[in-house]
């Protein structure tokens, strides 16, 4: 055989060899592996005043019961006259909490917004509330009592936050509102440029921008 023939014959041998290899991607392994995983959850407890001796804090700090049966609250806003307001999410509501005595103790609730689906962030300026939930960002004003009048939408049209629809915000010492704006999800592909960023919001225009 001569030395051109052998060297036509190794390519063809070595391609067949890869292709060969190629071929058996995929083919699950002989040994078969199991695996098992175990979740734990933690067990839900109702609320009991007892409950608060077993939060610890350092010494000379104490915890007290400030109000209760609110549901599930998500975030707070303490105003400078010591009115409190909660939003919740699951409710999609707005309560406002009052301490009528001075006491450390909010005696009188109500719900000073309502009908707002999932809604999350919340913040205030100038006499005026701001709330979002995922999409929409809604202002109103704040009356001396404290209750919510003359509803606004700035806008509803924020991207979608699939697993993270939870807002937050609040103003920047520039008096733009910032916003952020989760993932989609925690390995997801994002088609929309505001996913995962934090808008700024001109307040008197309601025109938003990356920051």
């Amino acid at each position: 055989m001569s030395r051109k023939t052998i060297l036509k014959i190794i390519p063809l041998m070595t391609a067949f060899v890869f292709s060969n290899s190629s071929a058996q991607r995929g083919i699950p392994p002989k040994d078969i592996t199991k695996i098992t995983h175990s979740t734990n959850y933690p067990e839900h407890l109702d609320f009991l005043p007892e409950m608060v001796n077993l939060l610890k804090v350092p010494d000379g700090w104490m915890v007290s019961i400030a109000a209760s049966g609110l549901g599930k609250p998500r975030m707070l806003y303490h105003t400078p006259n010591g009115n409190l307001y909660v939003t919740r999410r699951d409710t999609g509501d707005v309560l406002l909490l009052k301490d009528t005595n001075n006491d450390g103790k909010f005696e009188e609730v109500k719900t000073v917004a309502a009908e707002f689906k999932g809604v999350h962030g919340i913040t205030m300026k100038d006499g005026l509330m701001y709330l979002c939930n995922n999409n929409e960002l809604r202002r109103y004003t704040v009356n001396t009592d404290g209750t919510l009048s003359n509803k606004e939408m700035l806008f509803n049209d924020m991207p979608s936050a699939g697993q993270h629809p939870n807002r937050t915000m609040d103003f920047g010492p520039d008096g733009k509102l910032y916003i952020s704006i989760g993932t989609l999800c925690n390995d997801c592909k994002e088609s929309d440029r505001e996913a995962a960023t934090m808008i700024q919001v001109d307040p008197s225009t309601g025109k938003r921008m990356i920051f």
